[in-house]
């Protein structure tokens, strides 16, 4: 650039007033006392929410999850007011997020999801639905797998029952024995014959008849006996004979015979007569038929006819409370619990019968001690009063029935 003489004197001259004036003095520093800010804490690492615990603002699950808003429900609503309040509690909590998740505080463990959709309603997992098919599967196959398992035990037990029957030819050599008693005497204590009937093999009925009483009878025991006074004079359904034709004909058709019964030593007093020991079934005397008694267990006790064809025949019916009995079924059910464990029982006796003769053989009295003590008697059953010793005290209240 280029200046005139004159200009360019004009220009050192302001330079060099400027130069010579003093400088004005610096303003003193503003000084500012402020409290120490407190550093920023670190960002904690991803922790785990709790179920209806809402995420940090600062976690990224957030953008993700919807909010939860919890809602304390009062204790005296119920019902209608209960499902008001509930309504509208969510429309207010929906009015700021529309994706906010409501919770009341009395629905503890239930899914927010569900109780923000109104209705509170739980649906079942795919997963569980499947498990549950599986399983209920699973519990038909074992249960079809029992049947069949059941079917075939009783079809084998059908066998090992018809295998140990008696043949067509031998079945005549089985009969029944069952009696009904009256009371006589002072209160009716002492008993006498009142009906009298004996049944084949099969059931069927051989004899069924009624004894004519020769005391005064003082206590029917109809409730049990089914005896009434007319059936002792001819007016009832069956016949009436006396004590020694009813005698002579169970002898006939017990002669020779293998004889079932229940408490028979009952029936042969009755009767007055008595039948070969080796040849008895009584089922009363009978162990696996028998209970455990006595301080303990080691004696032997007779059951009730009634719970022996309850608990091995499966016959509920029989022998009702406050119905009279009847000698014909009684003598059949007998035959019947025989004919179950015959097998087993008829195998025992002919044990038994071969100790007691190797007994015998030993020694002759010992032999005779061991047949009467351990041998078939102790088994099979006793009959009358002149062997029966202590052991047919023992059954004398035992109901034949």
């Amino acid at each position: 650039m280029f200046f005139s003489k004159k200009s360019k004197k004009a220009m050192l001259a302001r330079k060099k007033k400027a130069s010579s004036k003093p400088a004005a003095p610096a303003p003193a520093p503003e000084i500012k006392l402020t409290a120490p800010t407190p550093a920023p804490a670190p960002e904690p690492a991803l922790k785990v929410l709790g179920r209806f615990a809402p995420p940090p603002p600062t976690s990224n699950f957030s953008r993700i999850l919807p909010r939860t808003v919890t809602v304390k429900v009062p204790k005296d609503l119920r019902g209608a007011e209960l499902r008001t309040f509930r309504k509208k509690a969510r429309r207010d909590a929906r009015a700021g997020n529309k994706d906010a998740v409501v919770r009341f505080d009395d629905q503890e463990g239930e899914d927010p999801a569900a109780a923000s959709r109104g209705g509170g309603r739980k649906f079942a997992k795919i997963s569980e639905l499947v498990r549950a098919a599986e399983e209920e599967k699973a519990a038909v196959s074992k249960g079809e797998k029992l049947a069949r398992e059941g079917e075939k035990e009783r079809e084998r037990e059908r066998r090992r029952y018809e295998a140990a029957l008696p043949g067509e030819g031998e079945r005549g050599n089985y009969v029944a024995l069952d009696c009904e008693m009256v009371g006589v005497g002072a209160g009716g204590r002492k008993s006498a014959l009142a009906r009298v009937s004996v049944v084949g093999f099969g059931g069927e009925v051989l004899m069924d008849k009624h004894v004519e009483v020769a005391e005064r009878v003082t206590d029917f025991r109809t409730f049990v006996s089914g005896v009434r006074a007319k059936d002792l004079k001819g007016g009832g359904e069956v016949g009436v004979v006396t004590l020694k034709q009813a005698q002579r004909e169970v002898h006939e058709l017990l002669r020779g015979k293998v004889l079932v019964g229940h408490a028979l030593s009952n029936d042969f007093k009755a009767l007055m007569m008595d039948h070969p020991k080796h040849m008895i079934r009584d089922t009363a005397r009978y162990p696996p038929f028998m209970r455990k008694g006595g301080r303990n267990g080691g004696k032997l006790k007779p059951r009730k006819l009634r719970d022996l064809v309850k608990e091995v025949l499966k016959v509920e019916d029989f022998q009702k409370a406050g119905a009279a009995h009847d000698s014909t079924t009684d003598a059949a059910r007998t035959m019947d619990l025989y004919k179950a464990v015959r097998g087993d029982w008829e195998r025992e006796a002919e044990k038994k019968a071969r100790q007691a003769e190797k007994g015998r053989r030993k020694g002759g009295a010992s032999g005779e001690k061991c047949w009467k003590s351990g041998g078939v008697e102790g088994f099979v059953g006793g009959g009358g009063e002149e062997e029966g010793g202590e052991m047919d005290d023992a059954f004398d209240g035992v109901d034949s029935d």
